[in-house]
Parts: C-alpha cells; sequence; structure tokens
C-alpha cells in the first residue's frame, strides 16, 4: 500500500484489463486469472494459463521499497535472483502465499528446487526472455521513469507456466511521486498500451519466425471433418499455402457427430488425429465444429504436435470484421 492509500491489487488489476481489451479488440483472446478483486494462489495462476492452452503468460505487479526514493519499471524472468534488490523484490511478491489455504506446498521452491523448476521451463526460456524485453522497450517508450531493466528472480507466479511468461512491475508505490502516476487513469493507459504493444509485437515476431520454420518442414498439413464439408477449409488452405501437401479424413461413415456423447466424439477425434499423426502431418487442423468445441482441448492434452479447431479462429475473424466487437 502507497502512501496515499494505493493498494497494488488494485493497480494491477485496472492495468491488466485495459491491456486485456486492446488485445481482445484487436482479435486476440484473454484469459485472465482474474476479473474482480478475489486473491488467486500463485500456482494456480500459470495452471489456468496452461488449462487454456494459452500461448503467453504475463504477470503485472506493482513494486516496492524501503527506499522511497527509488522509482521505475522494470521486467522479470524466473530465474534464481542474481541481485539482492532481485531476491528481496521476489520475496515480497512471494510473500502473499500467507493468505493461501495451503501455504506448505511453497516449503521445497527454493535453493536447487527452484533450479529444477526454471529448468522445466526452460524451453521458454529464450522467448521468454525475448518477451520481456520486448516490453521493456514498449514501456520506455510510453513512460518517462526509469527504465529498470530486465532481471531475474524466484518468482512463485511463473513457476509451472508451459509457455513465454514474464512479470512486469509497472512502479514503485513506496514512491510517492510514482503513486501518485499509478493512481492516474492516463497513467495507467499508457502502461496497458505498452504491454499491448509488446504482447502485439511479440506475437508477430514468432508468426514470421513459425512461418520461415514452416517453409523449411516439408511435412503434410492433416485436416479432419465429420463428412466433407471440411473440403472447404481444404480448399482455403490450397490458395493460401499452393506448395502444401494436405492430408483429409472425411468421417463420413460416422457422421453426424452432433447428436454422439463427448466421450465418443473424443474417442473418434483420436483415432483420426492419431492416424494423421502416424503420416508424419506437421499440424493438424480439427475442421468439424463439434468436435472443436468437444474434443480439441483433450487431443492437445494427448498429442504433442500442433492442433487447431476452426470455432475459435472463424469468431475472431467475425469480430475483426464488426466495428462494435460483437457478432
Amino acid at each position: 500500500i502507497g502512501k496515499y492509500g494505493t493498494k497494488e491489487k488494485d493497480v494491477a488489476l485496472d492495468i491488466t484489463m485495459r491491456a486485456g481489451r486492446l488485445l481482445e479488440k484487436s482479435g486476440m483472446k484473454v484469459v485472465y486469472t482474474r476479473e474482480e478483486d478475489v486473491f488467486i494462489p500463485l500456482l494456480d495462476r500459470t495452471k489456468i494459463a496452461n488449462d487454456a492452452n494459452g500461448k503467453l503468460f504475463v504477470s503485472v505487479h506493482a513494486n516496492a521499497n524501503k527506499n522511497r526514493k527509488i522509482q521505475g519499471f522494470e521486467t522479470y524472468l524466473l530465474r534464481p535472483g542474481k541481485s539482492e534488490d532481485a531476491i528481496e523484490v521476489a520475496s515480497r511478491e512471494n510473500s502473499v502465499i500467507k493468505f493461501e489455504d495451503i501455504p506448505d506446498q511453497y516449503e521445497n521452491l527454493a535453493g536447487e528446487n527452484l533450479i529444477m523448476a526454471t529448468m522445466a521451463q526452460s524451453t521458454f526460456m529464450k522467448e521468454s526472455e525475448d518477451l520481456a524485453s520486448i516490453i521493456q522497450i514498449e514501456l520506455d517508450k510510453k513512460l518517462n521513469t526509469p527504465n529498470r531493466g530486465v532481471k531475474q528472480a524466484g518468482f512463485y507466479v511463473l513457476i509451472g507456466a508451459s509457455m513465454p511468461n514474464a512479470l512486469v512491475e509497472v512502479g514503485f508505490l513506496s514512491n510517492p511521486a510514482e503513486e501518485k502516476m499509478l493512481k492516474q487513469s492516463k497513467h495507467k493507459q499508457k502502461i496497458a498500451e505498452a504491454i499491448y504493444y509488446a504482447i502485439k509485437s511479440f506475437k508477430s515476431s514468432r508468426e514470421k519466425l513459425l512461418v520461415k520454420e514452416w517453409k523449411m518442414d516439408n511435412r503434410p498439413i492433416g485436416v479432419f471433418d465429420s463428412g466433407i464439408g471440411g473440403l472447404t477449409v481444404v480448399d482455403a488452405l490450397a490458395k493460401r499455402l499452393p506448395n502444401e501437401t494436405i492430408y483429409y479424413v472425411g468421417d463420413t461413415a460416422r457422421v453426424p457427430y452432433g447428436n454422439k456423447s463427448k466421450s465418443r466424439i473424443q474417442q473418434y477425434a483420436s483415432e483420426i488425429t492419431n492416424w494423421l499423426n502416424k503420416k508424419d502431418c506437421k499440424i493438424i487442423i480439427v475442421a468439424c465444429n463439434t468436435a472443436s468445441a468437444l474434443a480439441l482441448k483433450y487431443l492437445s492434452s494427448v498429442f504433442s504436435i500442433p492442433i487447431i479447431g476452426v470455432i475459435e479462429s472463424g469468431v475472431n475473424r467475425g469480430i475483426r470484421m464488426n466495428q462494435n466487437n460483437k457478432i
């Protein structure tokens, strides 16, 4: 809590919701760990992101220090802290576990165990570094407060994220001048815009990299539907990606899927996905609306290859075509 009564939880939620609205307006799907004044246990936050099959996890916070003259913004990666300041920030953020029902679950998240937890996320470390760097660049464009750089520390809230992740400290509530700014709607909007542009830039850079890798990958694309309706997806793919080989499965023997149970649809979708996987497809597109709705999450948990459905992409396209952000 700042000198003037400003609470970190209120500042963080306000900025997060502002950034989220900007992202949603641009067509991106946003999953919030909270949308109101409630406390979510730290380890549950990355679980929410993982369960939603998130592609990115950004945790927004406001900083504090015993030295009230310190101000500025900084972004953190999950690694054992190198500096006393970084360790102190992580310790303060981690201290909220006292509000949780089972704080004992964090007892072993230190020393070697923290290193092991960090190594478990090493797959996304380079991307997390890029994300943190871009966030700092965008904040630096918008704010006049000091850029304190990218740092590393053992934040519990980042542990377990199966995606690129970073923690943003947007300013110091312990600094009276910066607290006043963090109370202002205009200042919080600038921070939200910076986070929005950072995520947008990161997304664009990843997509360019994927396209580059895609062109070097000669494996086929797999598409399946409960019938022949998915051929419209194949046709669109062929026009946009004329050099790609596409395998299509139309499950006409068991159509329609609409009157089948969820478990049965998951079974059918799993059988077809397994077949396409054995054909060494580099990605599988579920062109069936019913299977997209009821089996997509299940398939993603079972198979390691990228699997996408048609519902979300169709909804996002519809939103982008409608100025009211509604369909």
